[in-house]
């Protein structure tokens, strides 16, 4: 039976999508809708969506020593975020 957004209940998604930690495609497999009307049931629900490409892990943090190679790094890393945040909010705001 196809589930339509109104049918899904905010219940059902918290439990899923935030306690039990299901992807939309998850989800939608669950209700046999697309993972399209999950996403947008989550934002009707006032949800917040998780990153896109699974859990963010937090590492335990370490001082910095100084060292050449720690610097070299950082500064990649720090680059590498950088990108990221620039193309979440291309894709952010051609969503919209």
């Amino acid at each position: 039976m196809m589930f339509t957004r109104s049918r899904i209940s905010c219940e059902d998604l918290y439990v899923l999508y935030v306690e039990k930690q299901l992807t939309f495609a998850e989800i939608a497999d669950q209700f046999g809708c697309n993972p399209i009307t999950i996403h947008k049931r989550l934002k009707d629900g006032g949800f917040q969506a998780r990153p896109a490409g699974g859990s963010v892990f937090e590492y335990p943090k370490k001082d910095f020593a100084g060292s050449l190679g720690e610097k070299a790094y950082l500064r990649h890393h720090k680059r590498i975020h950088a990108m990221k945040a620039v193309r979440t909010n291309v894709v952010s705001r051609a969503t919209k």
